[in-house]
C-alpha cells in the first residue's frame, strides 16, 4: 500500500507534499495502532486481534479508489494503516512463541519473512497496477486483507503444529 498511495495520488493530480503526508499518514497510524495492538492482544487473545485487524482493514481499503477527496483518502488511509497494524507487532510475538529458547532467531525470521513478501507482493502489485489500475489493485489489497483475517481465525492449530515441527528440526 505505502509503495503503491504516492503514484496513486500523484494519477489523481494532488501535488507531492499532500500524498507524501498522506503516506506519512498511512504509516503514522500504523506505528501507532501496532502499540494498541499489543495491548488488544494482551486483554483479548492474539488470534482474534489479529484477525478482527484484518478484517477491519479490508472496507477503507475497497474504498480509497471510490474517492478523489483528498480529505475522504487520508482518512480511509489513516483507518486502513491503523488496522493493519494492529497485527503486526503481534505477528512478531507469535513466532517468538512458536520458539521459546530463540526469541531472536524468531524475530528475525518473522521480520525478514514480512520484509521479504513486502518486496514480492510490490512486484506483483506493480503488474497489477500497470494492467489492471488502481481500483483493481486497491479491490485486491481489500481481498487479501480479508482472506488473511478468516484464514487468521485458524491460526492456534498451526502455531501448536509449528511450534511441534520447529522445536523438533532445531534439535
Amino acid at each position: 500500500m505505502s509503495a503503491f498511495l504516492p503514484k496513486y495520488l500523484g494519477d489523481l493530480g494532488f501535488r507531492p507534499s499532500l500524498y507524501g503526508s498522506v503516506t506519512a499518514l498511512f504509516m503514522g497510524s500504523a506505528a501507532i495502532a501496532g502499540v494498541l495492538g499489543g495491548v488488544l492482544a494482551d486483554r483479548y487473545g492474539k488470534r482474534p486481534v489479529v484477525s478482527l485487524s484484518l478484517l477491519l482493514s479490508a472496507p477503507p481499503l475497497a474504498l480509497i479508489p471510490n474517492y478523489q477527496s483528498a480529505g475522504m483518502i487520508a482518512l480511509l488511509t489513516f483507518l486502513a494503516g491503523g488496522a493493519l497494524g494492529i497485527s503486526y507487532s503481534i505477528l512478531v510475538v507469535l513466532g517468538q512463541n512458536m520458539l521459546p529458547r530463540r526469541e531472536g532467531m524468531a524475530s528475525g525470521l518473522v521480520l525478514g519473512f514480512t520484509f521479504a513478501s513486502g518486496s514480492i507482493g510490490a512486484l506483483f502489485s506493480g503488474i497489477l497496477v500497470d494492467l489492471a489500475g488502481f481500483k483493481v489493485f486497491y479491490g485486491a489489497l481489500a481481498g487479501l486483507a480479508a482472506l488473511s483475517g478468516l484464514l487468521g481465525l485458524g491460526l492456534r492449530g498451526f502455531e501448536v503444529q509449528a511450534r511441534f515441527a520447529l522445536e523438533h528440526t532445531i534439535h
